[in-house]
């Protein structure tokens, strides 16, 4: 923790710095008044908030009032107003989404309705996910689909202004530090924010370990799906990447090595495995969504997507959409979704060393099945203690 170490010698205290495994929303960079913090990746590839000119820091706390690393004990919006089963009534909107495509939905009627969009699209020339405000309908279609990866979030808080509508969407922590800080501008009525079922966020050492290999096959990236519907939406875990000279695509059943490291848990943030209290239904958001897994729409694989209303301006833009919505138990609506945040692997730390040396994916996960040897023979004799 050389960043707290170094800033306690300085005596100065009530500053953000002391977080180098937070959330990595951003939102401290947008509130600080003498414009020194900045959003880098740390060392294990997640991003961190960094005191870039410390002598400035007036140590005035606000990065702390709109943390929500910093207040996450806070309980709000547990239980939602209202829950559905629901798709988009426009079929390529379907097809093109993870689910059932109400994310696209909801943020095109925003746009109709005057809002700002502030979506997550893949920049392929920066190589990262990026949060950007757009109120073009053809612009905010970038907003499609699930993206896997952290998105980098502070220039897009930066340039949002007073006196204007927006619609914010994020992972649930991210969206707990977006409320925050416009409650802090006093702009909380003029937002409507939407998060979705998070199973976490992986290490961008890994992400980029796996573009760089596949660089060499396909040439220069010039997109990336994360979720592909080709096969159905239950057999959607593809990877689908467009380069200059092919396109790849490959599928979890099929070995894909960055779904065999995001669907063990095994590259996630360590603020993922300690700190996240935002599984289940327990949102900051005024809408949740995503897939809507379990036995109910299981014969269904167009596309289904979880829908929960938490406050009346959510269910407001719910009702001016073009959506087919079944009100589902919220039971139902959750099924197939983590409801507790997922322990970390005691080999965590030799995870995140391996991602950031030059040994290639392939040869990081065969360490990676003897780190779990432990694990699977725990397991199997518990199984058959239990027998």
């Amino acid at each position: 923790m050389f960043v707290v170490e170094r800033r306690k010698r300085k005596g100065l205290k009530n500053t953000i710095s002391q977080y180098q495994f937070c959330y990595g929303c951003g939102a401290c960079t947008a509130i600080c008044p003498q414009k020194i913090i900045e959003l880098k990746l740390n060392k294990d590839g997640f991003y961190q908030p960094i005191i870039v000119d410390e002598k400035s820091c007036l140590s005035c706390g606000l990065c702390l009032s709109v943390c929500a690393y910093h207040d996450k004990d806070k309980k709000e919006n547990i239980l939602p107003i209202q829950s559905f089963a629901a798709w988009s009534l426009d079929d390529n909107e379907r097809k093109l989404a993870s689910s059932g495509g109400v994310g696209l939905n909801l943020v095109k009627t925003a746009v109709r309705d005057l809002r700002n969009v502030c979506g997550v699209r893949y920049n392929a020339n920066l190589r990262k996910a990026e949060h950007y405000i757009s109120k073009i309908e053809e612009e905010v279609v970038a907003t499609t689909g699930s993206k896997y990866i952290q998105s980098d979030a502070s220039q897009m808080l930066q340039n949002i202004k007073k006196g204007e509508q927006y619609i914010i969407v994020g992972t649930p922590c991210q969206i707990a530090s977006f409320r925050k800080l416009m409650q802090k501008k006093r702009m909380e009525q003029d937002v409507i924010f939407i998060d979705f079922f998070c199973h976490g966020v992986p290490s961008m050492n890994m992400w980029r370990k796996y573009e760089e290999e596949l660089i060499g096959k396909v040439g220069k990236i010039k997109s990336v799906t994360w979720r592909d519907k080709n096969e159905g939406w239950h057999e959607s875990w593809a990877m689908t990447i467009e380069g200059e000279k092919q396109t790849f695509r490959k599928s979890r059943k099929a070995g894909d090595l960055f779904y065999s490291f995001f669907l063990k848990s095994h590259c996630f943030n360590r603020a993922c495995h300690e700190d996240c209290p935002y599984k289940g239904t327990y949102s900051m958001a005024d809408i949740r969504i995503g897939d809507l897994w379990g036995k109910t729409y299981q014969k269904n694989d167009l596309g289904v997507s979880g829908l929960l209303i938490y406050t009346e301006r959510g269910k407001s833009l719910v009702e001016k959409a073009n959506l087919f919505l079944e009100q589902q138990p919220v039971a139902v609506v959750t099924e197939g979704q983590q409801t507790q945040r997922i322990k970390r692997p005691y080999f965590w730390s030799m995870m995140m060393f391996l991602f950031r040396s030059s040994l290639s994916l392939k040869t990081i996960f065969l360490f990676n099945k003897i780190l779990r040897i432990p694990d699977i023979l725990k397991l199997k004799l518990l199984k058959k203690s239990k027998r």
